[in-house]
């Protein structure tokens, strides 16, 4: 297994974040995680499937949800899910934990066509209730929820 700074280098990396950070000075960080970098954590075993924090959906849960819209999120559609959490680092513990606490999908240059939203709709609805966002935004721009 990687140590912590290993793997918080690769982390770095991933998300192109400053190479200065250091493990001790990391703390909680806010962050935005686009779907595949998502995946590619959680495939390179850097931060736990399992992770969430109070009642928002785990770390696999919204990589589920993202596999669901796989179908959408591609250059025919322009269609991009990013998610949205914290990071932090915790020495004593040897761990980095990732939580998330939101999404949005978006359309990269302009609002979600109209037959795309109608067909992506049913699972984000079904994502939505299922994991009891406390938030959720619908318009002809954005898709967007959010859990405390």
């Amino acid at each position: 297994m990687n140590s912590i700074v290993d793997s918080l280098t690769r982390i770095k990396q991933i998300f192109n974040l400053p190479q200065r950070i250091d493990p001790n000075s990391i703390g909680s960080k806010d962050i935005s995680v686009p779907f595949n970098s998502l995946n590619q954590l959680l495939n390179e075993n850097l931060v736990d499937g399992g992770s969430a924090f109070n009642s928002q959906p785990t770390l696999k849960q919204f990589l589920d949800f993202g596999n669901s819209l796989q179908l959408f999120l591609n250059d025919d559609t322009q269609l991009q899910l990013q998610f949205f959490g914290s990071i932090s680092c915790q020495l004593k513990l040897n761990q980095i934990h990732l939580s998330l606490d939101s999404f949005e999908l978006t359309h990269k240059e302009k609002g979600i066509a109209m037959e795309y939203a109608i067909e992506i709709l049913p699972t984000v609805s079904k994502f939505v209730h299922q994991y009891k966002a406390d938030e959720f935004v619908l318009s002809n721009t954005i898709f967007f929820a959010w859990w405390d």
